[in-house]
Formats: C-alpha cells, sequence, structure tokens
C-alpha cells in the first residue's frame, strides 16, 4: 500500500513537473515571438515612415482624382498620374541613396520630409 501511494505521489509530481515545463516553454515561445516582432516593427519603421510621408499624399490625390473623373479605366489613369507626380517630383527634388539594414531604396530631399522613390 505504502509502494502504490510513493509511486502515485511520484506520478503526481512528474505530472506537475510536466505541466511547469511546458507553461516555462509556452511563456518563451511567447516572449520571443513578442521580441521578433517588436524587432520586425523597428525595422520597418524607416519604410513605414517614408511610404506615409512619401507616398500616400501622392497616392491619395491620384487615387481622389481617379473617384472624382471616373475614367474607363481607372488603372491606367491611376497610374498615369502617378507616373507623372514621379516625373515632377525627380524634376523638383534633388535624389539620394538611402540603405537600411533590409532594404535600399532611391529618395529624394524635400523641406520638411523624405519621398521615398523607391527601388
Amino acid at each position: 500500500m505504502a509502494k502504490e501511494a510513493a509511486e502515485a505521489a511520484a506520478k503526481q509530481q512528474e505530472v506537475a513537473y510536466q505541466a511547469r515545463l511546458l507553461q516555462m516553454q509556452t511563456e518563451e515561445t511567447e516572449l520571443a515571438k513578442t521580441r521578433q516582432l517588436q524587432q520586425l516593427r523597428t525595422r520597418a519603421e524607416p519604410a513605414r515612415k517614408a511610404i506615409l510621408e512619401g507616398v500616400m499624399p501622392h497616392l491619395a490625390e491620384a487615387m481622389l482624382a481617379v473617384v472624382q473623373r471616373r475614367p474607363d479605366d481607372p488603372v491606367a489613369y491611376l497610374a498615369m498620374l502617378l507616373e507623372q507626380k514621379a516625373a515632377a517630383v525627380a524634376e523638383g527634388h534633388k535624389l539620394v541613396r538611402c540603405v537600411s539594414q533590409d532594404a535600399e531604396c532611391v529618395c529624394s530631399l524635400r523641406l520638411g520630409g523624405l519621398i521615398w522613390g523607391g527601388r
């Protein structure tokens, strides 16, 4: 009887140990995921900022023109407007090369900010 009780207690301890081990592994995995997500966000921030400041205003303006004019081929019209805007930006701004850790892009400097030119 005492032997069975000892075996049952040992089995309970093993189950509890395995449960704690699983919980610790789960917490470590979640922590690693959180760190990885933060690293991705940090690495993506320069591109995000460049897109928000340099692309979105032009894209929003061009898309508004598409909505207002309702051309037969909205995609071609949007592309034409964006190409025209890109040419105007390239002519009016000094192009420089920016290199980040993960990507390279051609950028344009202007007063008050950066215009992303892509690459």
